[in-house]
């Protein structure tokens, strides 16, 4: 895969995932004159991409680098033997809650700690849950995401950004 975008940390997820190598585009050297200082997926980007789509090799774009920016995000820790902590790392536009935890941290019966809510559920889509049930989900990003159908996760339980999450191992009399 190939993918054009600034060197902001955007990509994290794609380097965090796959082997990757990184270059830094000459703008000076194809882009569309004058480049606007805002408007760089025009005048930068788009070009960049097309040739790249053409089969221009990404060496004749610009030089690689290995000093591109990174975006630090928090992993989830172990807490004892059944505990694991992690934390809301934002709330959507609809107000489900987007932790940094995979399904992968989750024991296959659990309870999720968040705000003022406690979660066992997890439900394979939106339409699986009642209305107004709060339930976890995975999210397309990949991560744990906290939800409510038909209603925002973020006021239901009054998390936001930065709000420590608690996965607990559910058995026996818990």
């Amino acid at each position: 895969w190939l993918f054009v975008a600034p060197d902001n940390g955007v990509l994290e997820l794609v380097y965090q995932r796959h082997p990757h190598r990184v270059w830094a585009l000459d703008a000076e050297q194809f882009a569309l004159k004058p480049i606007s200082n805002t408007f760089h997926g025009r005048d930068v980007f788009a070009l960049a991409a097309a040739m790249l789509a053409k089969g221009a090799p990404p060496d004749q774009l610009g030089q690689r680098i290995e000093d591109f920016a990174r975006l630090e995000i928090p992993q989830p820790r172990e807490i004892g033997s059944s505990r694991r902590r992690g934390q809301v790392l934002k709330a959507d536009r609809f107000g489900n809650l987007v932790t940094n935890l995979r399904l992968s941290d989750l024991p296959e019966r659990f309870r999720i700690t968040v705000g003022n809510a406690a979660i066992a559920t997890l439900r394979p889509s939106y339409a699986a849950a009642a209305p107004g049930e709060v339930f976890a989900i995975e999210g397309s990003s990949g991560y744990v995401e906290i939800s409510v159908n038909r209603a925002s996760a973020a006021e239901i339980t009054g998390a936001r950004a930065g709000a420590a999450v608690e996965v607990v191992e559910a058995g026996g009399g818990e």
